[in-house]
């Protein structure tokens, strides 16, 4: 039996509710679509969005299997797409929600615009260190939930949806409006803290 029939048995067989057929097709596919996702947009993307877009996908095919088609490729190619396309619609999204919902406050928010969006490097020394001081905070200074969630707004380069990152971290939109929330106020307080040593260090100058 050739692979292309496997997956067309493999579909058929999800179709009819056999849970046996996706734990199959995700140890045979899941593996490497999570790698080329990873691979594709690792770099620019942070991997809380991944894994949404991945899962969704996982989602999806179980409940509409009937849908595949052998001509259009593998059960992986297939998962594949449907992957991508959903990470495609999260940054969409995320997009919207930035223009909407700051991040930050004004005094911040230029660190945590997109990659993207940016033209050019910091027009100068004290905004490129400003920069890579709010990167470290975020890095160093922030644990768990906190952590997660701002890194996950860094990615999207605006607010990363509470929906979704309740779903992830296994908790609440409430806990993930609190912790933001509460990841902010540590970000101003560190910054402050390292802007008044840095005036500190230049008065014993």
């Amino acid at each position: 039996m050739t692979e292309e029939s496997d997956d067309e048995e493999l579909a058929t067989r999800m179709l009819c509710g056999d849970e046996e057929a996706l734990r199959e097709v995700l140890r045979v596919h899941l593996g490497p679509v999570r790698d080329v996702m990873n691979g594709t947009y690792g770099k620019t993307v942070h991997q809380i969005l991944i894994d949404e877009a991945v899962s969704f996908a996982v989602a999806k095919m179980w409940r509409t299997a009937g849908s595949y088609d052998k001509a259009r490729g593998t059960l992986g190619a297939w998962l594949f797409i449907m992957a991508q396309s959903r990470l495609r619609d999260i940054l969409r999204r995320e997009k919207r929600d930035r223009i909407r919902f700051p991040l930050m406050d004004p005094e911040y928010d230029r660190a945590v615009e997109c990659p993207s969006d940016r033209s050019d490097e910091p027009e100068d020394k004290e905004e490129a260190q400003e920069l890579q001081e709010l990167r470290y905070v975020v890095e160093n200074k922030l644990k768990g939930h906190q952590k997660a969630i701002i890194l996950a707004d860094l990615a999207a380069g605006g607010t990363a949806n509470a929906g979704s990152l309740a779903e992830i971290l296994g908790t609440s939109k409430d806990v993930i409006y609190v912790s933001r929330n509460k990841a902010h106020e540590n970000i101003r307080k560190e910054m402050q803290l390292r802007e008044q040593r840095r005036n500190s260090l230049k008065g014993k100058k």
